[in-house]
């Protein structure tokens, strides 16, 4: 049963905005099936746990678990904020647990993973179709890339890009792992990367170095792999100018510039960059005007839009202008303090050094752990870009590989 609901998790995230809001098909009820399926999982992890009297949870992610929680319930204490707040902010920031916990309480062979791994590539690669569609036909007349977003739904270029070039990651950690050969990287790279010159994201610029540097750097059974580094240093380099060349193609046709105009016109850099961190100051500087909101923010969901207005945050409309929602940064801050942030970062920090330390191993999950090397990277810088957190796409697929990590004392002897 566990596995059925996983499956039909990961498919509706792929499908379902885009089937609803994108093509207009359908009722837009079905895009909540990833939470209904969180609340059941629920349900079946305190079954599971009676049944079994086991878990496989690591204990210093019980207790950042705990924490976490706890910080959240603080804030809603702390702060005015109605029922309908309350929903909306657990919502957002609770719902992924239940498959972030489903590795420690159900034991996932290591054939079993290995599938869903596939299954998760295999909807990756069929992201590189669509995307081509919507470039050259349903949005050909479209100027920019925002309208290539896959089948992940609306406005979700930028987040299409993250998706893909996680999907890369694991892709690399195969090919390290000899898992993968070389004419099946290149392949697989090239139908991965492809969209991110098609939709034009900037991001891809920051995020292409960490996949293929850091499981060199910090694993350390793959450091002096010199027949691996070359060929993957050289489509490092391929794909860098890949990606210029599709990007500098769209922009010069539509706007008459490349990527070293823009790189190059004054103020232009400086503009950008105030765009993505402009508001994070600001939460800041507003966060740190009272201990309470500094530590604890103004609340979950208290800084969130909703489609109900009983649901809205209180505060969205008011501090509109600070553009609060501009990243997973300054939307944490203000929401859940700096130390929700710290808490949140705190997690991922010990996830990245646990990754590091089972990428030594030889089995499966050695394999697995360098891939999950550059995915949590990926992960934490996005949080300068997106509110990450708030995408449905991102979050259930990453808290539950990262689950596995999380309960490695277990899985890096089991997949012996």
């Amino acid at each position: 049963m566990a596995k059925a609901f996983l499956y039909i998790t990961m498919v509706s995230l792929v499908f379902t905005d885009w089937l609803v809001f994108k093509l207009g098909t359908g009722n837009r009820y079905i895009t909540w099936i990833p939470e209904i399926l969180s609340m059941v999982m629920i349900i079946y992890l305190v079954i599971s746990a009676a049944i079994t009297k086991k878990v496989n949870l690591d204990a210093k992610y019980f207790i950042i678990l705990i924490g976490y929680i706890f910080h959240i319930f603080m804030g809603l204490l702390f702060n005015p904020i109605s029922s309908g707040t309350v929903v909306a902010g657990l919502r957002l920031y609770l719902k992924f647990i239940p498959f972030f916990l489903l590795p420690a309480f159900y034991d996932f062979s290591e054939k079993e993973v290995g599938n869903f791994v596939r299954f998760m590539f295999f909807l990756s690669l069929i992201q590189c179709p669509v995307a081509f569609y919507q470039r050259f036909v349903s949005a050909a007349n479209i100027r920019g890339g925002d309208p290539v977003g896959g089948t992940l739904g609306m406005h979700t270029s930028g987040i299409l890009t993250v998706f893909l070039i996680c999907g890369a990651s694991f892709v690399i950690g195969y090919y390290l792992r000899n898992r993968v050969n070389l004419v099946w990287l290149v392949i697989f790279l090239g139908v991965l990367l492809a969209p991110t010159g098609l939709n034009e994201t900037k991001v891809t610029y920051l995020l292409l170095p960490p996949i293929f540097i850091l499981p060199f750097i910090f694993s350390a059974r793959d450091r002096f792999k010199i027949k691996k580094i070359l060929p993957l240093a050289l489509l490092m380099v391929f794909s860098f100018m890949a990606w210029k060349a599709g990007y500098d193609y769209f922009q010069i046709r539509d706007r008459g510039w490349g990527i070293e105009t823009f790189m190059s016109q004054k103020g232009r850099i400086e503009q950008y960059s105030s765009s993505r961190f402009l508001p994070i100051v600001s939460a800041y500087e507003f966060a740190s005007k009272d201990m309470i909101h500094f530590l604890f923010g103004l609340g979950a969901g208290n800084v969130t839009g909703s489609f109900s207005e009983k649901m809205q945050g209180e505060y969205l409309k008011k501090y509109a202008k600070l553009n609060p929602k501009a990243n997973g940064v300054s939307s944490t801050i203000w929401e859940l303090g700096v130390g929700g942030l710290l808490l949140i970062f705190a997690f991922l920090g010990v996830l990245f050094y646990d990754s590091i330390k089972h990428a030594s191993r030889s089995n499966y999950f050695g394999t697995f752990s360098v891939s999950m090397i550059s995915v949590i990277a990926v992960f934490e810088v996005s949080f300068l870009y997106f509110h990450i957190m708030d995408q449905n796409i991102m979050t259930y697929p990453f808290f539950f590989l990262s689950g596995f990590i999380a309960s490695g004392k277990y899985y890096s002897t089991a997949w012996e």
